[in-house]
Formats: C-alpha cells, structure tokens, sequence
C-alpha cells in the first residue's frame, strides 16, 4: 500500500512539474515576445524623434524666411 501511494503521489508530482515545464515555456515565449515589441517601439521613438528634429529645423528654417519680408 505504501508503495501504491507513492507511485501515485510521484505521479501527480511528475504532472506538476509537466505543468511547470509548459508554464515556463509559455512565460519564456510571452517574454520574448515582449521583447520583441519594445524593440519595435524603442525603432519608433526614435524616428519620431529624428522627425521632431527634422520639423524644428524646417521651422526655424521657415521662421527666418518670414523675417525676411517688411511690412509697410
């Protein structure tokens, strides 16, 4: 009987860690996934940026072109 109970108590262990495993597995997979997607937002800001920049430029480029002009 003792051995029945734990054979059934190391199976039920074996089947936890069964879960475990595949929880791990899909933890690892969301992370990387993750990562993956603050890679492409991190691309993001940064080309946001680089036209910020690029539109400052053009506005002070603009706004010294209108200075240019007198009203009589």
């Amino acid at each position: 009987n003792g051995s029945q109970e734990m054979l059934k108590e190391g199976s039920q262990v074996s089947s936890e860690m069964r879960n475990l495993d595949d929880l791990t597995k899909t933890i690892t997979s969301s992370m990387s996934s993750m990562a993956n997607e603050v890679a492409h937002i991190n691309n993001a800001v940064q080309e946001v940026n680089t036209i910020t920049q690029q539109n400052k430029q053009a506005v002070i480029s603009l706004s010294t072109e209108v200075n240019k002009f007198k009203i009589n």
